[in-house]
């Protein structure tokens, strides 16, 4: 049975505060992490066993073949919890009342376009329990509710080709003062809080902690192709100048960048947890 016992006291961790962690009383563990981009097929073929310097080729649902030459995440921090909640709720706070059993608490910006797994600096920490659900924090390690963060926390580039038309593409993304929302109600003065849009959950997983060795622990497998797959690259604002590419904007506007932003915070489709004990 679970009880709301504190991480910060558990695990020595500034975790998120009293209250808001639960905890089983499970042993404490601790494990290595890695994130990656997706293995491609034909793999073993490349003389360094993976396509990295490759672009990453694939189509999209609305019939664009893209060729991505630069993709990267930045990760503020990880954490999995006990409970598998049904949406993400967070209207006037920046952390839900979850059963978290562990965490990642170090920054990553992540190569998509590498297969190969990318290790976080420190090691993750939790208990012996099974988590059933995962967060994404993107970002830095600066606080997920700051008001401004200038990380870029998606970095992309490449060519988007359909019925005989080539659009060059590239485009960074922040999430700070750009990304504000207006309060849902004076009422609710604290709703719609920036933190919402910086943490991507809930992510469904299903396996138990346990300490984990070099080779073994957290992985997590993001998928670029799941960002694009409703993009309309033609609708992107022409360059500014002939044979330079088309700009995604940094702010919810437009069909492209905002279709590309909701693809990137999509809670299922670009982002795979698994445990290696």
């Amino acid at each position: 049975m679970h009880t709301a016992t504190s991480y910060a006291a558990l695990l020595s961790l500034a975790l998120i505060g009293a209250g808001c962690i639960g905890s089983t009383g499970g042993a404490l563990v601790s494990f290595p992490a890695a994130a990656h981009g997706i293995t491609r097929a034909g793999a073993e073929s490349h003389p360094d066993g993976n396509h990295a310097t490759d672009p990453l080729e694939f189509n999209t649902q609305s019939g664009w073949t893209v060729a991505l030459s630069r993709a990267s995440v930045a990760i503020g921090a990880v954490y999995l919890s006990a409970a598998r909640p049904l949406q993400n709720v967070r209207e006037s706070a920046c952390y839900s009342p979850a059963l978290y059993v562990g965490e990642v608490r170090s920054a990553r910006v992540v190569d998509l376009l590498d297969p190969t797994p990318q290790p976080f600096p420190a090691l993750g920490d939790g208990i012996a329990d099974r988590a059933l659900s995962g967060e994404v924090w993107l970002g830095s390690t600066a606080a997920v509710d700051a008001d401004t963060d200038k990380t870029v926390v998606l970095s992309v580039a490449g060519t988007a080709r359909k019925n005989g038309v080539s659009v060059p593409f590239k485009g960074d993304f922040t999430i700070s003062s750009n990304r504000k929302k207006a309060p849902q109600s004076e009422a609710q003065p604290g709703s719609n809080p920036l933190c919402q849009q910086r943490i991507i959950a809930p992510i469904l997983v299903d396996f138990p902690l346990s300490n984990a060795g070099p080779g073994n622990g957290l992985d997590l497998e993001i998928d670029a192709r799941s960002f694009f797959q409703a993009v309309a690259f033609d609708e992107l604002p022409a360059p500014l100048a002939a044979g330079e590419p088309r700009l995604f904007i940094d702010k919810e506007e437009g069909q492209p960048s905002t279709s590309l932003y909701q693809g990137l915070r999509a809670n299922r489709g670009p982002w795979t947890f698994r445990f290696r004990p």
